[in-house]
């Protein structure tokens, strides 16, 4: 489908794409933030504990636009792909791209929102949701 030819040779371009998209990153950021909300929310009941929290306040400040900024580029770099792959007529391709690109934006929705429900976007749920159970249709599906 995405494929470019020198020399008579064939090879796809999932390089170039790898080089764009840093899932690895995206995914310690995000596992990160969620620790780091998590933590921040259990040590807001204990007062002693008010500078550390605030530490993790800030480091999370830090992070996530960092987080969002990722998986937001990562969705729509995969949404192209799956754009070219529908002109194409790969439309199986196509499902799994926009797959892939709902999971990265909900990584990156998730990693917007505030870890209370209260506070976050009407979304958040929804992307928890597809953060949680993207990975584990992947790892089950092929076992059933």
């Amino acid at each position: 489908m995405l494929e470019h030819r020198y020399f008579g040779v064939g090879q796809l371009s999932s390089a170039l794409i790898g080089e764009q998209i840093s899932f690895h990153t995206l995914t310690v950021m995000s596992i990160f933030l969620t620790l780091c909300k998590g933590l921040s929310w259990g040590l807001s009941s204990y007062p002693h504990t008010q500078r550390v929290k605030s530490l993790i306040d800030i480091s999370v400040e830090y992070i996530s636009p960092k987080a969002v900024a990722l998986g937001l580029i990562a969705g729509f770099i995969i949404i192209g792909l799956a754009i070219s792959a529908i002109i194409v007529g790969d439309y199986v391709h196509a499902t799994k791209f926009v797959s892939a690109a709902v999971f990265f934006l909900a990584l990156a929705e998730v990693a917007a929102n505030p870890l209370q429900s209260r506070d976050a976007s009407k979304c958040y749920p929804t992307a928890m949701g597809m953060v949680i159970i993207t990975p584990t249709m992947y790892l089950i599906g092929p076992l059933l």
